[in-house]
């Protein structure tokens, strides 16, 4: 409502109090009040880094909100959500589970879309879509082995040397001789090289047969080790073997 316009005119005064009634009344000379806005929102995820398993998604809203039937409404791609796991903790927090796709590498994007929550008093909706993203790597765990000793010109390991198996990343427990099959020749001295937290190193002697051309197999057998509990697949190497 627009400030009167207060007129002086014969026999009649207004006085302090009577103007401060007069402003009140029409919202204090300020003109129309703003629309009510909807609160703002933040989310983040439990999990610094790639997500290896099942993470959680907090949603943080800058004021307390309306949820249609106490639910938020989300897209989601790169995973899926564990079922009944949306939470609503409190008026301004709710949370979710979320499961990234099995086997693979990539993003979960969710998103938020305008219109997905109100402020407490129903009377405003978000009218801006929100965006997350988690990295997520739920590969078994991988390694790389490479052979140090004696080999001919087309690469065959020719006499006794050392193996280095090289995992891509840190173990959840190490890896121990039993679970490694070498044929033929013999194995010593197996040891974890790396220092704790960094990716797993591990080396080991090797011996062939004597006198002995074909080739050679190394193979981490399957589920012996894990990381970030997903457990590893079958590896296997052959290497060219003419030991003399």
């Amino acid at each position: 409502m627009p400030t009167p316009r207060l007129e002086r005119r014969a026999g009649l005064r207004l006085g302090a109090a009577a103007l401060l009634g007069l402003l009140a009344a029409c919202g204090g000379g300020g003109g129309d009040a703003a629309p009510p806005q909807a609160p703002a929102l933040d989310i983040r995820s439990d999990v610094n880094g790639e997500a290896r398993a099942t993470f959680t998604v907090t949603f943080f809203f800058s004021d307390d909100v309306d949820l249609p039937n106490g639910q938020l409404a989300f897209s989601l791609s790169g995973g899926s959500v564990v079922a009944g796991s949306f939470r609503r903790i409190d008026e301004r927090t709710a949370s979710v589970r979320i499961r990234p796709n099995a086997g693979a590498r990539g993003l979960v994007d969710l998103r938020v879309p305008a219109g997905a929550f109100r402020d407490a008093t129903g009377a405003a909706g978000n009218t801006v879509a929100y965006a997350f993203a988690q990295p997520y790597d739920t590969l078994p765990p991988f390694a790389t082995l490479s052979f140090g000793g004696p080999v001919d010109a087309l690469g065959f390991i020719t006499g006794a040397g050392s193996f280095t198996l090289s995992f891509g990343t840190a173990l959840d427990a190490p890896l121990s001789a039993s679970g490694l099959l070498v044929l033929p020749g013999t194995v010593s001295g197996f040891a974890k090289t790396s220092p704790p937290g960094a990716p797993d190193v591990y080396t080991f002697a090797y011996a062939p047969p004597a006198a002995t051309f074909g080739g050679v197999t190394v193979e981490i057998l399957p589920g012996v080790v894990s990381s970030g509990g997903i457990p590893n697949d079958r590896e296997r190497w052959t290497f060219g073997l003419a030991s003399r």
